[in-house]
């Protein structure tokens, strides 16, 4: 039995298939286009599909760029969320090129793609979030060391101290010898003590290096001991906006000294702000912080992303 296959069939078997299919010829020349494919030039570009070189720019300018294994590709999202593939491939025809476009319903593949990059987003702000933990813990660690040390030191002076009053006013019952091997031990560990502490620039610096940011600092850093939280706070919400809004690789912070106050100034290389910044979480918690000691915070995000933090310099009360 011989049976002949016609254009008619296989055009009708085109148009029965879920996928859109397009032939056409380098100067835009459609060959074939089935039903799917007529639906989708019509929804996506509002008109008929009369010239495939032009639809396939259009699809270009409005899609996004796949990696395929071969050929074009590019998906185009809809509004309510679906999203078409679109593959060209070029092939011949009696000779001449011929471009063959494939439309393929990509929705749950792209539904499933932006679940996995919403997943890692949060993953690396909560890595983020880690490392700026272990950059604060390690320098209230190293602060909480001092302190004890100071105590220490403290205490035996006092001991010390009440031994020679006591000497000055009953010489005969205080042990000479005694006293002044008690001095002696208490003087030596400050003369043989090695001191291996982190000034504050060098524990920013490496808090900013292991978050992958270069941190540069313009200036001197106040050295008032009450400042010294506010500053590590505002430092660290920065670096953190840095990394995860600005996506940026360089911070700095510029210090101002007036006779009565200190400006800290931070600036980054990352991308602006596109409006005004909302003051959630850190910076909202350093608002807060600076306003207790008496500053101001101010941020601004144009014509580029800046943070002011003003401090005073009597809420400082002790120098390190």
């Amino acid at each position: 039995l011989r049976q002949n296959v016609s254009a008619a069939s296989v055009k009708k078997s085109l148009d029965s298939l879920p996928s859109g299919v397009l032939f056409y010829f380098p100067g835009g020349l459609t060959k074939l286009v089935n039903e799917t494919m007529e639906r989708l030039a019509q929804e996506l570009t509002g008109a008929p599909l009369l010239n495939g070189a032009e639809f396939w720019e259009r699809l270009s300018a409005e899609g996004l760029p796949m990696a395929p294994d071969e050929g074009d590709a590019l998906i185009v999202q809809r509004p309510d969320g679906s999203a078409i593939g679109f593959h060209r491939y070029q092939t011949l025809f009696e000779g001449k090129p011929l471009y063959e476009v494939i439309a393929s319903d990509l929705s749950e593949e792209f539904r499933l793609t932006r679940e996995l990059r919403e997943k890692e987003s949060k993953v690396r702000l909560v890595n983020v979030r880690l490392r700026a933990l272990m950059g604060r813990i390690k320098y209230t660690v190293m602060e909480r060391e001092a302190a004890e040390m100071r105590a220490k030191i403290h205490d035996r002076f006092g001991h010390a101290l009440l031994h020679a009053r006591r000497f000055f006013l009953e010489p005969d019952a205080v042990d000479r010898a005694e006293l002044l091997a008690e001095w002696r031990g208490t003087i030596r560990p400050l003369l043989e003590t090695q001191y291996d502490r982190q000034t504050p620039r060098e524990s920013m610096t490496e808090e900013a290096e292991a978050l992958g940011i270069r941190l540069l600092i313009d200036g001197e850093l106040p050295k008032e001991a009450g400042l010294q939280s506010v500053i590590r706070t505002a430092v660290s919400v920065h670096l953190t906006n840095v990394l995860r809004h600005a996506e940026g690789t360089e911070a700095l912070l510029r210090i101002r000294e007036t006779d009565t106050s200190y400006e800290l100034i931070f600036e980054n290389d990352g991308t602006p702000p596109s409006g005004p910044v909302r003051e959630t979480g850190g910076l909202r918690n350093l608002r807060a912080e600076a306003e207790r000691l008496g500053g101001r915070l101010e941020v601004f995000s144009a014509p580029v992303f800046q943070m002011l933090v003003t401090l005073p310099k009597e809420a400082g009360n002790d120098v390190l």
